[in-house]
C-alpha cells in the first residue's frame, strides 16, 4: 500500500478492528488459548494485528511497532475490550 500510494501515504489514515485483548503476565498461554480458540499456531496468534495480549506496557509496545510496521494510527476495539485497554490508553496519553 505504502508504494501504490507513493507521497500520499502519510495523508491516509489506517485503522486496525482488534478483536481479543488479553491484558496478563502470561502471554503464551494467553496465545495458545486464542490459537486453540480460531484453530490457528500461536505465532500467528502473536502476528495478528487483531489481537493484543501482554502487560500494558507491552501492548504499548506492540501497538507502536505496529504503528511503524504497518501504518496504523486509529485503533478500535470492541466494548467488551473497552475496560481491558484503559490502562494501555493512559499508558499512551502520558498519564
Amino acid at each position: 500500500m505504502r508504494e501504490a500510494a507513493g507521497e500520499r501515504f502519510a495523508q491516509i489514515e489506517l485503522n486496525v478492528a482488534v478483536s481479543d485483548v488479553v491484558v496478563t503476565d502470561n502471554g503464551e498461554a494467553a496465545a495458545d488459548e486464542i490459537a486453540a480458540r480460531y484453530g490457528v499456531t500461536r505465532g500467528e496468534v502473536l502476528a495478528s494485528p487483531q489481537v493484543l495480549i501482554g502487560s500494558p506496557d507491552e501492548i504499548v509496545e506492540t501497538l507502536q511497532e505496529r504503528r511503524e510496521t504497518y501504518g496504523f494510527s486509529y485503533i478500535v476495539v470492541t466494548e467488551p475490550n473497552l475496560e481491558k485497554m484503559a490502562p494501555v490508553v493512559a499508558r499512551l496519553a502520558g498519564t
